[in-house]
């Protein structure tokens, strides 16, 4: 199952998160080497490279992470739970992410269409609320791409 980067809980949050398993080795008081899996929430605004990470640990400032990820925490636990299988990234709907399903822009190949789901936009209002500084990092025709998903939702409204 594929990492994917999903949305925080938080209202006009622009963040997505996932969950992962970090090996964190060290060396102990005897000189020996070890290692332990810890738990990060890893998170970014979708398109941009700059990715934070913070310790998940079991108290409440854990809780409170898991509960403004639920999405990414629930993800993360059905991940754990099954086998390691390589899977398509799944689409918004799959998740019951609101707004409209990136794969609804049908003037983005199926390449570009991975790619930005890969970069964690799931949702064409993510494409449309793009910066400038994000759109320079998607690439090539990001900027075409916001004015057409913003043009699509108007003609979708009305």
């Amino acid at each position: 199952m594929q990492d994917i980067w999903l949305p925080s809980n938080t209202p006009h949050s622009k963040a997505s998160g996932r969950f992962v398993d970090h090996v964190h080795e060290y060396t102990n008081r005897e000189g020996e080497k070890c290692s332990r899996t810890v738990v990060l929430l890893e998170t970014k605004v979708p398109g941009s490279q700059d990715v934070s990470a913070q310790l998940v640990k079991d108290n409440s400032e854990g809780r409170k992470l898991k509960a403004e990820y639920s999405l990414a925490w629930a993800q993360y636990e059905k991940k754990k739970a099954a086998a390691p299988v390589a899977a398509p990234v799944p689409t918004a709907v799959e998740y019951g992410i609101k707004g409209t399903p990136i794969e609804d822009l049908d003037f983005i190949g199926k390449d570009r269409l991975a790619m930005l789901k890969g970069m964690g936009f799931l949702t064409v209002e993510q494409v449309r609320d793009m910066s400038d500084s994000i759109c320079d990092r998607v690439g090539m025709g990001a900027k075409s791409f916001r004015k057409k998903a913003a043009q699509h939702l108007v003609a979708k409204a009305g």
